[in-house]
């Protein structure tokens, strides 16, 4: 249930079932560890503060690792006069305030929440991590990312605007001029013949993490995958009709 909205049964359903398929990380990359949530990790438990101050973090879009950071590299964690800086422009400073939260407590918090993140992203943290650079000339299509989350399509050394559309397929557009620094140094995440935003922000990245029950990549799973799982949950021995799949 969101607020005074209840699922209706098939979808409350449906969400438990789907619980029920355990993800397996596979592989951790950089980027994949960047992307973690922060508060509901199946793998690491939440930092230890107080509920109140946890809705207030999450309202200013803490929600995963690579939010920590000041930096797109994951360097340098935000420093408590940013967060104290950002907080006095907050729309929502007030409704917190009457809450009657302590500042000088919150924003201690954040020690706690830095803390958590960095037993996980520490050996991540002195990994050298270039900007990256166009692709050479006569290279296959190639896609990046822009900071303004806009996507790049280079057919040899050119670089074009591409437009995406609901299924996260791209299309090119006109022929753009990029610096450097528009470029985003997290690559774009592929998800099937699609594209989901940079990386460090694509939980769970689809090349990183199975179901517990099957090996198949995340953004490949079918019916059929998700049949097979299903019934291996329910009875450990297949059905003699899946054989002939």
């Amino acid at each position: 249930m969101r607020g005074n909205i209840a699922l209706p049964q098939f979808w409350s359903q449906a969400l438990e079932a789907l619980h029920a398929l355990a993800l397996t990380q596979t592989s951790l990359s950089r980027d994949g560890m960047l992307s973690q949530p922060i508060w509901d990790n199946r793998h690491h438990p939440p930092p230890k503060i107080p509920p109140l101050l946890r809705d207030r973090w999450e309202s200013l879009e803490v929600t995963v690792v690579h939010n920590t950071f000041s930096d797109r590299l994951g360097v340098r964690h935000y420093t408590k006069e940013e967060n104290q800086a950002y907080i006095d422009t907050d729309l929502d400073h007030h409704f917190f305030q009457n809450k009657r939260i302590n500042n000088e407590r919150f924003l201690d918090s954040w020690d706690i929440i830095t803390q958590h993140c960095d037993t996980n992203i520490v050996p991540f943290r002195s990994t050298k991590h270039n900007k990256p650079s166009p692709p050479a000339r006569g290279s296959p299509a190639h896609v990046q990312i822009t900071t303004d989350g806009e996507y790049i399509i280079y057919i040899d050394d050119l670089p074009f605007k591409a437009t995406q559309n609901t299924l996260g397929e791209l299309t090119v557009g006109e022929a753009l001029v990029l610096t450097p620094d528009n470029i985003d140094p997290s690559p774009p995440t592929r998800w099937g013949k699609g594209y989901k935003g940079p990386r460090r922000e694509s939980f769970p990245l689809p090349d990183e993490y199975a179901l517990d029950a099957n090996d198949t990549p995340l953004d490949q799973i079918t019916v059929k995958t998700l049949t097979t799982c299903f019934s291996a949950l329910q009875n450990p021995k297949p059905h003699p009709c899946m054989a002939a799949w």
